[in-house]
């Protein structure tokens, strides 16, 4: 007989570290962000005969987005997702491609899936795209807020504010003298860990210039140079992001994943 209890992401670091780890590939940006960043998640650990197996975490669509077992029940690991299924009315789950145990047990309870992004974690090139030598570029502070929001940003959900980012150390402006040439995003996935998101979001008149893939290779140059890996994300349909990415060096290997039950 499983139990739920219902706990909070502090309680389940440890749970969590293990399952990080049990990972061939890092965490990516937009799985973290469903977790740690959006409100209205709940967190279960789950227990067999009052010992603790596992937990998951639902976002607050009531959507699964993260699952994990201990490896001394992963036997049944079937057995405990369908018990997820019907206890919590799961219909969609969010899969990293390279969470096997996930993606296994989603394949066999699935009706219907779709990719909804591609992971860059890989590099097939080394990235020597130089940045203009006319741009400057700078943290963005608070006092910038008024400015970067008069510019129309997709990088930014609707609704979404920029000032957690800059106020996290996140938001880099790239300038050609008083003008905007874009916006670089670098984001510590998850805290003590090596692996940063890399993004960028470029001016409307600055488009179709080269300014994207002089921004991101900017990004992923302070990456290495620091002892950190660069890693990237972007919407299947975004054919330009995923484009630069590429130009860059980047290589998808992996998707997202969400699975219709």
């Amino acid at each position: 007989m499983l139990q739920f209890t219902p706990t909070t992401l502090h309680l389940l670091a440890s749970w969590r570290n293990t399952y990080l780890d049990s990972l061939p590939y890092a965490q990516d940006m937009h799985s973290e962000s469903m977790i740690s960043w959006m409100p209205g998640i709940t967190c279960y650990l789950i227990s067999s005969s009052d010992k603790p197996v596992g937990y998951i975490i639902l976002n607050g669509s009531n959507e699964l987005v993260e699952f994990f077992l201990d490896k001394n029940i992963l036997i049944q690991k079937e057995q405990v997702f369908s018990e997820i299924i019907e206890k919590f009315k799961i219909k969609n789950v969010y899969c990293k491609s390279f969470d096997q145990v996930l993606l296994s047990c989603c394949h066999r309870f699935s009706d219907s899936s779709k990719m909804v992004g591609y992971l860059f974690q890989d590099y097939n090139i080394p990235c020597n795209i130089a940045l203009d030598d006319t741009i400057a570029v700078r943290l963005a502070t608070m006092k910038d807020v008024p400015f970067l929001n008069s510019f129309e940003n997709e990088m930014l959900d609707d609704g979404e504010e920029i000032d957690p980012y800059i106020q996290n150390n996140s938001v880099y402006m790239f300038m050609k003298g008083d003008e905007l040439v874009g916006c670089g995003y670098l984001f510590n996935i998850i805290p003590g860990r090596i692996h940063w998101d890399v993004g960028m979001w470029v001016n409307q008149v600055f488009r179709r210039k080269g300014y994207g893939t002089q921004i991101i290779s900017y990004l992923m140059k302070y990456c290495f140079d620091n002892g950190f890996v660069p890693t990237a994300g972007c919407a299947e349909d975004n054919a330009a992001s995923r484009l630069t990415l590429e130009k860059c060096g980047f290589v998808s290997r992996l998707c997202l994943i969400n699975f219709q039950l």
